[in-house]
């Protein structure tokens, strides 16, 4: 976008409209409370004029980001879906059902924030993207199909605390590398900002049905021929992969589930990911004509043993 013009097409709104606009216009999202009551504190006060304001979102590592992001999609003319990887959601079985249906050759992953291809591939056959990758609006075309696999918040941050526990330490300054280091508990692990409410940041601000399928981990099985069946896929054989090698993991969590106190600060620390979760499950009753969402959930004593299993 050519940035005299977004300043002249911007002219007339007042501060708070303008950055909220630059949010959109360049980070594809909608601005988050900080970083917007900052913004309009310099605006106000005279510290930052608003073509300033806009050359830091330019020099910005996020725009950066969106804008090789960008340049990669526009390589993938036959890009048909794009799958969301959230951590501990079973985004690594939907990566092997998607081998299964249009094969490896045909996926870009995404590493160290690039587009990955199987070496010999060319581009322009690339069919799906799948990984850790923020949802952004605005960044596909109506035929690119977006797909998000949600999950309860406290159990996926409590996987998500055991899984990292069982990794071995890399030699790099990463996340997990401090997890292990410092030592923390899963509340002190929980209040790191990057994993509080980590759903909602893929999700990037966006409304649910801007997506044209949410899937529901602990109905994966059942989401998953719906979503074939849609896509008209041929049978997929599942096997769940990535499980929780912790010992003693189911044990753990459950001794977690009892602990008020813990449980209290949890839920305190995920708000946005549990009204998004619940947003999720109102969305698959309505999918499949339910008009309780608590009803998904009443489940034969053999069905509860199998969904406790599937605690990955």
């Amino acid at each position: 976008m050519n940035e005299k013009y977004f300043l002249q097409r911007t002219e007339a709104l007042d501060n708070e409209d303008f950055v909220e606009e630059v949010y959109r216009a360049y980070l594809k999202r909608d601005s988050d409370a900080d970083g917007k009551s900052l913004f309009l504190h310099k605006l106000q006060n005279g510290e930052l004029t608003r073509p300033e304001i806009l050359s830091s979102f330019l020099q910005s590592p996020e725009f950066n980001f969106i804008s090789e992001w960008q340049k990669s999609i526009l390589g993938l003319p036959g890009l048909e879906i794009m799958s969301y990887h959230i951590p501990k959601t079973a985004g690594t079985t939907f990566f092997i059902a998607l081998t299964q249906v249009y094969g490896l050759h045909k996926i870009a992953g995404f590493l160290e924030e690039s587009l990955a291809v199987s070496e010999g591939v060319e581009p322009q056959t690339i069919k799906v993207i799948h990984g850790h990758v923020p949802s952004r609006k605005y960044l596909f075309s109506a035929q690119v199909k977006e797909i998000i696999w949600l999950r309860d918040p406290i159990l996926r941050l409590i996987s998500l605390y055991f899984f990292w526990k069982t990794l071995p330490r890399t030699e790099d300054e990463s996340l997990h590398n401090y997890v292990q280091e410092k030592n923390l508990d899963l509340v002190e692990f929980a209040k790191i900002p990057q994993l509080r409410n980590e759903m909602s940041q893929y999700v990037g601000g966006r409304n649910l049905t801007d997506f044209y399928f949410v899937g529901i981990q602990r109905f994966f099985k059942d989401d998953l021929t719906e979503l074939g069946e849609m896509l008209n896929w041929p049978e997929i054989s599942i096997t769940y992969e990535n499980t929780n090698k912790h010992k003693g993991y189911n044990s753990l969590v459950k001794s977690i589930l009892y602990d008020s106190n813990i449980m209290n600060e949890l839920i305190h620390l995920n708000r946005e990911d549990l009204e998004l979760y619940q947003t999720a499950l109102h969305l698959r009753a309505k999918r499949k004509g339910i008009s309780n969402s608590l009803a998904q959930f009443q489940l034969s004593p053999q069905q509860g043993q199998s969904r406790l299993q599937q605690v990955v």
